[in-house]
C-alpha cells in the first residue's frame, strides 16, 4: 500500500486538474473552433503527464505530507490554466471570472471531501487520509456532472459585463474575493480543522453561486432593457432620417417641375428673342438658364439612389462644399440591375460621399470641392469621388483606408460598407492620393 500512494495521489491530483479544466472548457465551448478544441486536449495531455511524473518524484522524495499536499493542490493549477488561456484566446477578465468560479467549485468539493473524511476514515494513517481525500474530489465531480455541466455552461456573463468598465474589474474579481480568508486559513500543515471552518467553507461558496446567478439574471433583465432603449432610439432617429430624406426628395420634384415649366416658358421666350433678332440677349438668357441648371443636382432616378445623393449633397451645401457630379442611371424598364443593387448602392453612395464630407470639411481652404461620378453603360458601373483631404489616408492590408487612432469611427463604418459591396457584387476599388487629394474608383459589372 505505501509504495503505490506515492504514484496514486499525483494521478488523482492531476484528475483533479484535469476536472477542473473541463468546467473553464464548459464555460467557453459554445464560442470555441475545432482547432482551438484541439489544441487544447493536446496541450494539457501532455502537461497532465508531465504534471504526473513530477509529482510522483517529488512524493517519492519527500513522503506524503500534509503541507506538500496542500502546496501542490493550491499551485499545480497555474499551468493548468496557463495552458488554457494560451489554447484558448479571449478577454483576459472573462478568463479570470471563469477561473474563479471553477476555484469556488472545487473548493466546495474539498470541503464535502474534508467532510466525509473526517466521519468515516478520522482513524487512518497520514497518507491514507490524504489519498482518500483526494479520491473523493473525483468521486463528487462525477455524480454532480449533471449540475455542474447546466452551471458552467451558462456560468460566462454577457461580454458587456467585462467591457463595461471598471465594473468588469469588480465582477471578475468577486470569486477571489470570497476565496481570500478561507486560502489563508488553509495555508498551513494543519490536517484537522474544526468542524465551524469545515462547514463554513461549504455553506459560503455554495450561497455565493446562488447570488451570483440571481446578479447575472438582474444584470441580463437590465441589458436587455438598455438594449430595448437603444434598438427605439435608434428606430426613432431612423425614422427621423426617413423623414427628412422625404422631404427633400418631394423638394426635388418639385423643383423638377418648376424648372419644365420654366423650360417650356425659356423656349418661348428664346423663340420671341430669335424672331426679333435679339441674338445677344438670346445667348446671355441661355448662359443664365445653365448656370441655373448647375445649381441643382442631377439625379439618378432610383428613388432610394436619389434620397441618399439628394440627403448628402444637401449635407455638403450646408457645410459650403461644392459638388460637381455627373449621373447617368439606366432608365426604369432598361435598367439591368436588380433591387437588391440599388439598396446596396444607396447605402454605399451615402457612405463614401459622407466619408468625403467630413474630409473636406476639415480642409482650411475656403473652397472646398468635391467631384462625384456615378456612371452606368449597360451592365459596366463606375463610381468616383474625389476630395481634399487635410492628411494623406493611412491604408489597411486590403487596400482600403482605414481609420486613425483617436478619429471618429465613421471612416471604419464607410470602409466596412464598402468590403460589403466589394465582396458582393465582385467589384473592385481603387485609392489614390496625389496632392492632398483623395481618389475613390469604384467599378462593378452586374451578372445578367
Amino acid at each position: 500500500m505505501e509504495q503505490i500512494l506515492p504514484l496514486l495521489l499525483p494521478f488523482i491530483i492531476v484528475l483533479i486538474q484535469i476536472a477542473d479544466s473541463y468546467l473553464r472548457y464548459l464555460s467557453f465551448a459554445s464560442g470555441m473552433t475545432k482547432k482551438e478544441k484541439e489544441r487544447l486536449l493536446s496541450s494539457l495531455a501532455l502537461w497532465g503527464l508531465l504534471a504526473f511524473l513530477a509529482y510522483s518524484l517529488l512524493f517519492e522524495n519527500s513522503g506524503i505530507r500534509v503541507s506538500l499536499y496542500k502546496a501542490v493542490l493550491m499551485l499545480g493549477w497555474i499551468p493548468f490554466l496557463a495552458i488554457f488561456m494560451l489554447a484558448v484566446r479571449r478577454n483576459l477578465l472573462q478568463h479570470i471570472f471563469v477561473h474563479g468560479m471553477v476555484a469556488l467549485w472545487s473548493f466546495s468539493l474539498h470541503s464535502l471531501s474534508s467532510i466525509a473524511v473526517v466521519l468515516c476514515f478520522v482513524d487512518r494513517a497520514e497518507d491514507v487520509f490524504l489519498s482518500l481525500h483526494g479520491l473523493l474530489y473525483p468521486a463528487w465531480f462525477l455524480l454532480l456532472l449533471p449540475i455542474e455541466r447546466y452551471f458552467f455552461r451558462r456560468m460566462l456573463p454577457p461580454n458587456q459585463f467585462f467591457t463595461a468598465r471598471p465594473y468588469g474589474y469588480y465582477i471578475a474579481a468577486l470569486p477571489y474575493i470570497i476565496l481570500f480568508s478561507h486560502i489563508l486559513l488553509l495555508a498551513d500543515g494543519t490536517l484537522l480543522h474544526s468542524w465551524q471552518e469545515r462547514f463554513s467553507r461549504l455553506v459560503l461558496p455554495v450561497s455565493f453561486f446562488f447570488l451570483y446567478r440571481h446578479a447575472l439574471m438582474a444584470g441580463e433583465e437590465f441589458y436587455a432593457r438598455r438594449k430595448a432603449q437603444r434598438d427605439a432610439s435608434r428606430l426613432e432617429k431612423q425614422f427621423a432620417f426617413l423623414e427628412r430624406r422625404h422631404r427633400l426628395v418631394v423638394h426635388n420634384q418639385k423643383r423638377l417641375s418648376v424648372l419644365r415649366h420654366d423650360l417650356r416658358h425659356n423656349f418661348r421666350l428664346l423663340s420671341a428673342m430669335l424672331q426679333e433678332g435679339k441674338i445677344e440677349d438670346a445667348i446671355d438668357h441661355i448662359k443664365s438658364r445653365m448656370d441655373l441648371l448647375e445649381a441643382n443636382p442631377p439625379l439618378a432616378g432610383n428613388s432610394l439612389v436619389d434620397s441618399a445623393i439628394s440627403v448628402q449633397f444637401w449635407r455638403a451645401k450646408r457645410l459650403g462644399i461644392h459638388i460637381r457630379r455627373e449621373v447617368h442611371f439606366p432608365s426604369g424598364e432598361e435598367d439591368p440591375t436588380a433591387p437588391a443593387l440599388h439598396r446596396d448602392l444607396a447605402l454605399l453612395v451615402s457612405a463614401l460621399l459622407g466619408n468625403a464630407i467630413e474630409a473636406s470639411e476639415k480642409l482650411a481652404a475656403t473652397s472646398k470641392e468635391i467631384s462625384f461620378d456615378l456612371v452606368s453603360e449597360g451592365r459596366k458601373w463606375k463610381m468616383e469621388i474625389v476630395n481634399g483631404s487635410p492628411c494623406p489616408p493611412e491604408f489597411g492590408k486590403d487596400g482600403l483606408p482605414r481609420r486613425r487612432k483617436g478619429e471618429e469611427d465613421s471612416m471604419g463604418t464607410g470602409m466596412k460598407i464598402l468590403s460589403m459591396f466589394l465582396s458582393k457584387y465582385n467589384a473592385r476599388a481603387q485609392f489614390s492620393c496625389k496632392d492632398s487629394c483623395v481618389t475613390c474608383l469604384v467599378s462593378w459589372e452586374v451578372a445578367p
